[in-house]
């Protein structure tokens, strides 16, 4: 069957450094970095670490909520640069060696990561976002069972950790374990019911299973949640449900991605697939001419589609596909 090339990260969380700041400045207190953190204004949280940073450049408490907000940002490479100033004046902080590990991941670094979340864990054994932290690491090294050894160490301290939960559902996935994935991924989806990620994840696994009816119901989640991707999205529901026999369904989708996307080349090749499949040669034909005439490239696709596997004898078929080839 045809399939959308989805590859995916794990999410990527931070622990955060407790701050132990000078009882004789009042400005530094842990409630204020809490309220810029609760309302996502790291901008603002930014200006006041570095407004502290003046007063006490060499902090290492400071140095390391800073490059946790900076990671927020996505300054990846500040952040790992920031983080190894604050390590130079305090190696003990395993917030600092643990938010290394997120920055090091995020610029694929993966294997230094994974050395990073284990110093964090050394240092802090307790703490279930380390284990998590490596578990992602492992999990873009494809070492896939050793990431789900720490998302159940970190699940075993924190049943709640729901980014461990999705972190264990993705390791499962590229282990062909599509229940137990499934298990976690619906699980994940009580703590984040509009999650995209997951959403493509269950798709896939029911598509992998054949359960057709439930890759559909899936991909309809994704569109009613904004999917970005939506003529692909489309096209792939649309694909399904030739597949599936439900042709109206079908028609109605390739009509509507004709009409919003007249220059994409698998619009007129889905609505080709759906006439031909519902014995209307002649007109599919039309359409397929055309999806070719504007992608030459889709021959070979079409050779490899079980779609048309019926009618690779047929004589106007054949001529069109020869002219191609």
């Amino acid at each position: 069957m045809k399939k959308l090339l989805f590859l995916t990260t794990c999410t990527l969380f931070i622990l955060t450094g407790c701050a132990l700041f000078s009882s004789t400045d009042s400005k530094f207190s842990r409630e204020l970095y809490d309220a810029y953190y609760e309302k996502n204004e790291f901008d603002e949280a930014l200006e006041f670490v570095n407004e502290r940073l003046e007063k006490y450049p060499e902090d290492p408490y400071l140095l390391g909520e800073k490059g946790y907000i900076l990671i927020e940002l996505e300054k990846f490479t500040d952040a790992l640069k920031v983080l190894e100033e604050a390590e130079s004046f305090d190696s003990t902080m395993d917030s600092v060696f643990n938010n290394k590990a997120v920055a090091l991941n995020e610029l694929g670094r993966h294997e230094e990561a994974a050395e990073q979340a284990k110093k964090a864990i050394e240092l802090e054994p307790n703490e279930p976002e380390q284990y998590a932290n490596l578990g992602n690491a492992l999990s873009y090294l494809e070492q896939y069972e050793e990431a789900l050894t720490n998302f159940d160490k970190s699940l075993e301290i924190d049943s709640d950790l729901d980014y461990a939960i999705y972190g264990k559902g993705a390791a499962h996935y590229f282990l062909d374990e599509y229940d137990e994935a499934i298990e976690s991924f619906e699980t994940y989806l009580t703590y984040d019911p509009n999650d995209l990620d997951t959403y493509w994840y269950l798709t896939y696994i029911y598509d992998e299973l054949e359960e057709y009816d439930k890759t559909i119901e899936y991909i309809d989640l994704l569109i009613e949640n904004g999917e970005e991707d939506i003529f692909n999205t489309l096209d792939y529901k649309g694909y399904l449900l030739t597949f599936l026999d439900r042709m109206d369904e079908a028609n109605e989708v390739y009509d509507d991605l004709i009409e919003h996307y007249p220059d994409e080349a698998f619009s007129y090749y889905g609505k080709s697939g759906v006439l031909i499949n519902s014995g209307k040669m002649e007109d599919g034909l039309k359409y397929l001419s055309t999806a070719l005439e504007m992608d030459p490239t889709l021959v070979d696709w079409l050779m490899e589609d079980p779609l048309f596997y019926d009618v690779f004898d047929n004589k106007k078929f054949q001529k069109i596909i020869n002219s191609y080839e």
